[in-house]
Parts: C-alpha cells; structure tokens; sequence
C-alpha cells in the first residue's frame, strides 16, 4: 500500500492492528513519569515534541515547529477524523512533555493517529506505556480494536510489534 503525504512524497506505508484485550503488559516507564489526557492548551508544548521527535527521521518531511502546530490543530479540529480526548494521552517527566499518542476515529475505528517521543526520552519504555494505556482506555469503553498507519522503514514498526500489533491487508 502506498502513502502519500501532504508534500507529494509517496512512501510505502503499511496498516496495523490490535486487538484490544489481547495486549501485552508493557515495558515498565519511569517512575517519575505522569500521564494524563491530552488538553487543547498542549498545543504548544505538543508541537515542540512532534518536531523534535520527527527530526531526522523517515518522516521528517522539514516541517517547522509552526507546521507541527497547524498540524495538531487540524487533527484536534477533526480533519482526520473525530479527536479522541479521552484516550489520547501525554507523558510528562518533571512537568515536560516528552510523549505523547494521539488518537482519532478512522473508518469507524479507533486510530492511533500520531506516537511520538522526543529522542531524549526514547527506548525508555514511555511511548509503549502511553499506546498501551490508551489501548486499555479503548477496550474499557467497548472498543475492540486499535489501528495504526505506519511509513513500512520506520523503527517503530518494532514496537508496535511487541505491543501486539498486526499487519493488516487492506481490501
């Protein structure tokens, strides 16, 4: 299945899903992590971390931290389906953000629209704690599965993996 981004780069990208109530316990995260719903007043603190954690990635596709802005704005607004409040959380360690999922309705579907954490913070075990308590968040209201789009090269498919996360072939 082919992607396309909104700068006309085309890269292959590949669909995910979980089933909910089938998920693995996640890796421990930080003790001193606190994780909370997202707000509309992280939009700021949201796009540093979108722009920090894209930077030099297979995604970076040299948005701004103003682009990244923008971005999240359309996304809380609906432009890719209903904003999920209560199931799209952030991570802050000592009053920062360092992480954050964001989830939204696709196809009647949850999905889990953006997973980000800034490097820093990587392989901490945080945005696996994060897509893990949104999942679990999912299947205590009904919600019986969680899917996710993801650029096929990304390093993340392995995470995903370990969460339990499937390819799915799309019709």
């Amino acid at each position: 299945m082919d992607g396309s981004t909104r700068v006309g780069i085309v890269r292959d990208t590949v669909v995910m899903s979980l089933t909910l109530g089938t998920i693995p316990i996640p890796h421990s995260a930080s003790a001193s992590m606190t994780v909370r719903a997202v707000a509309r007043d992280d939009i700021t603190d949201l796009a540093r971390v979108f722009h920090r954690a894209y930077q030099g990635t297979v995604d970076d596709e040299g948005e701004t931290q103003l682009d990244a802005i923008n971005e999240l704005q359309k996304t809380m607004d609906g432009a890719y389906g209903e904003f999920d409040w209560p199931s799209s959380l952030v991570a802050e360690v000592d009053g920062f953000v360092v992480a954050a999922c964001l989830v939204t309705s696709w196809k009647d579907r949850p999905l889990l629209a953006f997973a980000v954490t800034i490097p820093e913070y990587q392989r901490r075990g945080i945005g696996g704690h994060l897509i893990h308590s949104s999942a679990v968040l999912l299947g205590e209201r009904g919600e019986s599965e969680l899917r996710l789009v993801v650029t096929s090269t990304n390093p993340s498919v392995s995470l995903y993996q370990q969460l339990g996360f499937r390819r799915v072939l799309e019709k």
